[in-house]
């Protein structure tokens, strides 16, 4: 019926009886915009953080984004590390996304190519969405994986048919250094 208002005023109920699904819903309406609530990043990070305090891995996950993009908080990759890697202990499965590439760039952790595929292949494993372009470059050139040049190639294109700035980036980069073609 798209009563919008009495659902914010549902999950704000079930925030007030400390439901951490209410917490993270309602945190995601602020962080959006939707339903008819203002943006508000902050809030929708208090909000998370609430959750992820009573150990909701959702809420986790989503501390975890808005420190990573910055969103209602200065940047903070240690930090955002700590929250992808909790909400993974919790079950998210998502987050390794987030965890891949920060061991990928060293984003909150050092780099750390191998711990990345991993990240990578359980996504994939578990056909989840992963960074291809990240895994086309492992493969490429031999990072924490064992060279594949057909592989790295082929995701690195299946990455750019999907609009992928990054995994152009990275074909230019092959055909310019001759690596795989």
């Amino acid at each position: 019926l798209k009563r919008h208002s009495d659902a914010i005023r549902w999950c704000e109920k079930g925030v007030r009886e400390n439901l951490s699904t209410c917490m993270v819903d309602l945190g995601l309406v602020y962080l959006y915009g939707d339903r008819g609530a203002q943006e508000d990043d902050a809030k929708a990070l208090g909000l998370f953080k609430m959750a992820a305090d009573r150990g909701d891995e959702y809420g986790c996950y989503h501390v975890g984004r808005c420190l990573y993009n910055g969103w209602g908080c200065t940047k903070d990759f240690a930090q955002a590390f700590y929250w992808f890697d909790k909400a993974r202990r919790g079950g998210h499965k998502a987050c390794k996304s987030f965890l891949a590439n920060c061991y990928f760039w060293g984003r909150g952790t050092e780099i750390n190519y191998e711990m990345a595929v991993r990240m990578m292949e359980e996504l994939r494993k578990e056909r989840q969405n992963y960074p291809k372009e990240l895994m086309g470059y492992c493969c490429l050139y031999g990072k924490g994986i064992s060279a594949d040049t057909v592989r790295g190639k082929r995701l690195l294109e299946e990455a750019a048919q999907e609009n992928n700035s990054l995994a152009w980036k990275f074909l230019g980069d092959m055909y310019d250094g001759g690596v795989g073609v």
